[in-house]
């Protein structure tokens, strides 16, 4: 299932600068935002702190989640609803050599004692599908049938993951 839990806090684009150093002094290690924000956006939701930091998820830190459509939806909606919220199916930055489909769920988080709601930034967990998909079923509930998961019209394009049927 899931691939570990994340925090990503929103920043202003006239603060990147500031929090990349910020993060740089207090880990230690190098930290950049990637993509900047569009034109279109006025700040940056960077993956900043996930645990297990396993080599394949290091990748992820710094890149800029909101600049991606699905993940952006996901936020966008979650923030609205002010309940966790899942992405549509994505490529992880960890699986991005091997293509496999994901996807993120989302919660927003609120300045504290704020009376207008202020975000501060989303606590987040991603999953691969497939893991996901294998880690609920088994092959003793699926027997001789499969099971195919897919985002809206069972089309090929939308297949996310799969549990072949036992011969």
């Amino acid at each position: 299932g899931s691939v570990g839990i994340g925090w990503s806090p929103i920043v202003p684009r006239g603060e990147i600068g500031s929090f990349e150093q910020l993060v740089t002094r207090e880990t230690g290690t190098a930290f950049k935002i990637s993509p900047l924000p569009s034109e279109a956006s006025n700040f940056a939701v960077p993956v900043t702190f996930f645990q297990p930091m396993l080599d394949m998820n290091r990748r992820a830190i710094g890149y800029n989640m909101y600049a991606e459509t699905r993940r952006r939806e996901a936020m966008q909606e979650a923030l609205r609803t002010k309940r966790p919220t899942a992405s549509g199916p994505i490529v992880l930055v960890r699986d991005r050599d091997t293509g496999r489909k994901g996807f993120v769920v989302y919660m927003p988080v609120f300045e504290p004692e704020t009376r207008s709601e202020r975000i501060r930034g989303f606590v987040y967990s991603p999953f691969n599908a497939q893991d996901f998909l294998d880690s609920v079923l088994t092959r003793e509930v699926v027997g001789r049938r499969g099971v195919r998961l897919f985002d809206g019209d069972p089309v090929p394009d939308n297949l996310i993951a799969a549990h072949s049927p036992e011969n």
